[in-house]
């Protein structure tokens, strides 16, 4: 398994904050906040991998595209950006440093926001 960022994921999700899509939760909120594993199952089989993969910050392109196991690193809930889900992701890619400075980055940018007001 060879897992690397998915620079389009990390686009879109930079996108999503930057138009104020985003939730500023509690670190650890994801257990509660993460869809459950139907809704991954059926947003990959309805909407088709690339929507899907939009949404996972890193990728293994050596596994089928309709397996859910080629995608890692979910950020957000198919519809916000989640800060719970970028530290989760953060810290779980330790091995992977190129997801795990994605991710960094997302969490800095989302903690930047959480002292301005939004508009």
């Amino acid at each position: 398994m060879v897992m690397r960022l998915n620079s389009f994921a990390l686009a879109q999700a930079k996108s999503l904050i930057a138009h104020q899509k985003f939730k500023l939760d509690n670190p650890t909120d994801w257990s509660d906040h993460k869809p459950p594993r139907s809704r991954f199952q059926d947003v990959l089989k309805e909407q088709g991998p690339i929507p899907y993969s939009l949404w996972h910050l890193g990728e293994d392109d050596e596994m089928e595209e309709l397996a859910r196991a080629r995608y890692g690193f979910p950020y957000g809930d198919f519809k916000l950006v989640h800060l719970c889900a970028v530290l989760h992701a953060e810290e779980e890619a330790a091995e992977y440093a190129d997801i795990r400075d994605g991710a960094a980055e997302l969490h800095r940018q989302l903690e930047g926001l959480r002292s301005q007001p939004l508009a």
